[in-house]
């Protein structure tokens, strides 16, 4: 998008996205853990997004600098890829077993 408006649509989707992420994820690391525990995967979980926050500049710009600006969305639409891979894979592997015996 080249416009104001362009991205103002790529915000408001950018928010909507974050909105519905942040709190799913967060509750089904707080599910996942024992109780006892809860608080160091949530810590774990935390220091991924800081850890995310912190190399996405410097994966971006090393992109940027040495191959092509277009290789960071390249780049972003193949983690996205690879994230939504993991997300549907995890899905899959969560289910009770015996949901799993009914569909068979």
């Amino acid at each position: 998008m080249s416009s104001f408006w362009g991205f103002w649509l790529s915000m408001v989707i950018l928010t909507f996205g974050e909105l519905t992420l942040v709190p799913t994820a967060t509750k089904y690391v707080a599910d996942l853990a024992p109780a006892d525990l809860r608080g160091r995967y949530m810590s774990i979980y935390w220091l991924g997004w800081g850890l995310a926050r912190t190399l996405s500049p410097i994966i971006g710009g090393f992109l940027n600098d040495n191959l092509a600006p277009r290789a960071i969305w390249v780049g972003g639409l193949l983690i996205g890829l690879t994230s939504a891979l993991g997300l549907f894979l995890l899905n899959r592997l969560s289910r009770p077993q015996s949901n799993l015996l009914k569909a068979a």
